[in-house]
């Protein structure tokens, strides 16, 4: 469940903002390695995003 990155970036706001006592995204994932997933994730999702936003922004205004 935790590499989901909306899970990871709820865990950790959790930790900062709410409780100091409740576990980090590291101590929840089972070491700091665990959190590169999420990272990873997020930035090939951005990625395709882009690319497939910036090939189609051309037509996009013809379609609508």
């Amino acid at each position: 469940m935790m590499c989901n990155p909306f899970a990871a970036i709820l865990q950790q706001a959790r930790h900062a903002l709410i409780d100091p006592s409740h576990p980090s995204v590291a101590s929840a994932m089972q070491g700091a390695g665990w959190v590169i997933i999420p990272l990873l994730v997020t930035a090939a999702i951005f990625a395709i995003g882009f690319t497939v936003f910036s090939r189609a922004a051309p037509r996009v205004a013809e379609e609508l």
